[in-house]
């Protein structure tokens, strides 16, 4: 689906999270914070301190009103004085109180002489992070200079992304942030909270982009200020939908209202969302040989290391700007073993978190001292309960991994334990055929607490529309390692590759299998140039073949790449969901009727059809060489609609009518033209 604007993805993230949204009651808010946020805030038990303890200098109250300036009137600007006013019942920072106006300060605010005017974003902004430094002080941490909210980004849309998105405020490391490095956005707003208005859109469309561009995180996390700015919510999004949090009065309940700010600034990653067992490092160890015991070895949380045996990463390159082709360097010989000490202090985790590219991504989990073979340029360590895996690319963020000669597959199955294990059973029952993964390792994500994180425990109770919805994370490590299809060297072993993939799809039904999800990113590549195979990759939906070929909803595909006559079946039922009152929070109602598709051989090798052409089409070369000039119209983005029914439209006029065999010739990049009457004949 090409997306490149932000009313398509507003678009595409509303039908996503149809009926998957879980509104915590409001009689929860008794003074507490609901079922979600005591969960995900459990890895902070810091002291946190009660709003009318926080202090504050008076010169550092940047925004005054008529009331702080009364009350104040006897102070001098070098006095401590408190951030909270616990008779007024109003911090005392002149927050908006009125709906926003161009270039000028909305509210009863009266700017210092010689002062320029703020925005609400800007007020806001600077009142964070007085609040987080009034609650360092407290809490004995010193607040770092680059953990900040910034307004920079409400008028001028965040770079590094084709959508061009303006969060009102953003929580980040960094001094220039993107969607790589993002801890925490927020969204302020005039009106009362309603789940269909823009802002919930904006921030939905938010999410996806943390989440996107950040594939180690659990959850993306947003604060939504309404209702004249007094009330707070907190989004959550995660792989199965999402959860809204019961409002806080800002002014009202400080104390709960403190409760949440202060985990998103002191909390681990953890917190806000990111995965307990993957660590940024801007120094890499470089692991001990095989058999080397580790002495008293226990996991790394996400702190920076400062090691000396290691991998070193350019400082000065940001997350997404790091160079491809980056070599790192041992520091010191191989025989220079030392062990490797994890940091403990709780409160400097989030100093190097999101300035790390993800090649320098570490997965990690507990209890081990096996190792594998240590590569030459290690950028990431994933381990299972008995082994630790050193990662050294990431192909792509919605599949996997490279580790060595492995390949590890980091996903959220959805269903049970049992769906879980599908993709392994598969594994096993393809075990023999050339050019299917060998399972090496699995293993269930756990959280900090030693739970498996699955998205269910983020709900307070499970609505019918979202039953069978929820998601458990695993992690497969396979062999051997391969590359995505479009990383083809050759014109040659592009064929060859395409080929393999159909011999495969034909084995797997000699055994009673249908892989059931043919698309760009499962078709990869394994072996050298001149010696490569096709590699049919991601068995999670995988079925054994029944008598009758149906099969119940999951495995369908990927839009795009899914056969005419499954679109004919979605398309129905998309039409019988859209019958339903359009809502966004989970109901009673079912989202999908529960119903069952026909599927056979001949929609998995359409499938591959689909990903022949898109390659043809939207690529103008080997090594992942993208296509530059636009193709107008082009087939693969024909069939990409979000309307299934259109979608299958113009796939079956496409088969149907012999003029668009001239539309795709004319439409295959001039590198791909000897491949025109293959195309032609499939």
């Amino acid at each position: 689906m090409p997306v490149n604007d932000v009313a398509t993805l507003n678009k595409m993230t509303t039908i996503k999270l149809d009926h998957l949204v879980t509104t915590e009651p409001q009689s929860l808010a008794n003074g507490s914070l609901g079922h979600l946020l005591p969960l995900i805030f459990k890895p902070f038990t810091a002291n946190i301190p009660q709003a009318h303890t926080l202090q504050i200098p008076l010169s550092k109250i940047l925004h005054h009103d008529a009331r702080i300036n009364t009350i104040f009137s006897q102070h001098s600007p070098d006095d401590i004085v408190p951030l909270y006013d616990s008779q007024a019942r109003l911090w005392n920072w002149a927050l908006p109180t009125t709906p926003p106006q161009s270039s000028v300060n909305s509210n009863d605010a009266l700017p210092q002489t010689g002062a320029e005017r703020f925005t609400h974003e800007e007020i806001f902004s600077s009142f964070f992070n007085a609040l987080g430094t009034a609650m360092a002080k407290k809490l004995g941490t010193p607040r770092s200079a680059t953990r900040t909210w910034s307004a920079s980004h409400s008028t001028v849309a965040v770079s590094g992304s084709d959508i061009k998105c303006k969060p009102d405020l953003v929580l980040s490391d960094d001094i220039k942030p993107k969607w790589g490095n993002i801890r925490v956005c927020a969204e302020l707003t005039y009106s009362q909270y309603k789940p269909a208005q823009q802002i919930v859109k904006t921030a939905d469309t938010q999410a996806y982009l943390l989440l996107s561009n950040q594939p180690w995180r659990h959850f993306a996390f947003i604060l939504s200020s309404t209702n004249q700015y007094c009330e707070l919510w907190v989004l959550l999004y995660n792989h199965a939908g999402g959860v809204v949090t019961p409002c806080i009065q800002i002014h009202q309940n400080p104390d709960s209202f403190i409760q949440i700010i202060a985990p998103v600034l002191f909390g681990s990653p953890e917190c806000i969302g990111y995965d307990s067992t993957v660590t940024f490092w801007k120094s890499v160890p470089l692991p001990p040989p095989p058999g080397t015991k580790i002495p008293d070895y226990r996991p790394f949380k996400n702190l920076p290391t400062c090691t000396n045996r290691s991998i070193t990463i350019p400082a000065e390159h940001d997350p997404q700007e790091l160079p491809t082709n980056h070599e790192a360097k041992s520091t010191l010989p191989d025989n220079d073993l030392k062990s490797i000490s994890p940091i403990d202090d709780p409160l400097k985790l989030s100093r190097g978190l999101t300035q790390m590219p993800p090649s320098a991504l570490h997965l990690i989990l507990p209890i081990s001292h096996t190792l594998i073979n240590r590569p030459q340029n290690p950028a990431a360590r994933s381990m299972s309960k008995t082994n630790i895996y050193t990662i050294l690319k990431i192909l792509f963020t919605t599949k996997a991994s490279l580790v060595s000669e492995l390949s590890l597959s980091d996903h959220w199955v959805q269903g049970g334990k049992a769906k879980v294990l599908n993709e392994i059973n598969m594994l096993k029952a393809m075990s023999g055929v050339h050019g299917v993964p060998e399972l090496i390792d699995h293993w269930l994500v756990e959280r900090s607490d030693n739970i498996v994180d699955q998205t269910r425990d983020y709900r307070r109770a499970e609505n019918p529309s979202i039953q069978g919805t929820h998601r458990m994370h695993v992690r497969l490590v396979m062999k051997p390692c391969a590359r995505p299809l479009h990383a083809f060297r050759t014109l040659k072993e592009f064929v060859r590759v395409i080929r393999d993939i159909a011999i495969i799809q034909c084995k797997a039904v000699e055994r009673s299998i249908l892989h059931h999800d043919c698309s760009l990113y499962n078709v990869m590549i394994m072996g050298k140039p001149n010696d490569s195979n096709g590699l049919l990759f991601d068995w999670e939906f995988a079925v054994f073949i029944t008598s009758n070929d149906e099969y119940s909803i999951g495995g369908t595909g990927t839009i795009p790449f899914m056969s005419r006559a499954l679109l004919a079946q979605m398309a129905e039922l998309q039409t019988k969901v859209t019958q339903q009152e359009a809502c966004k929070s989970s109901s009673k109602n079912l989202a999908l009727p529960p119903s069952r598709v026909s599927q056979s051989f001949a929609d998995d090798l359409e499938s591959l059809f689909y990903v022949f052409t898109y390659v043809c089409i939207k690529y103008s070369g080997p090594n992942d060489e993208e296509r530059q000039e636009p193709v107008p119209d082009s087939l693969p983005d024909s069939w990409s609609t979000l309307d299934l029914e259109v979608c299958k439209l113009r796939k079956v006029y496409f088969f149907a009518v012999s003029l668009e065999e001239a539309r795709l010739e004319k439409q295959f990049h001039p590198y791909f033209e000897k491949l025109v009457p293959l195309a032609k004949e499939w």
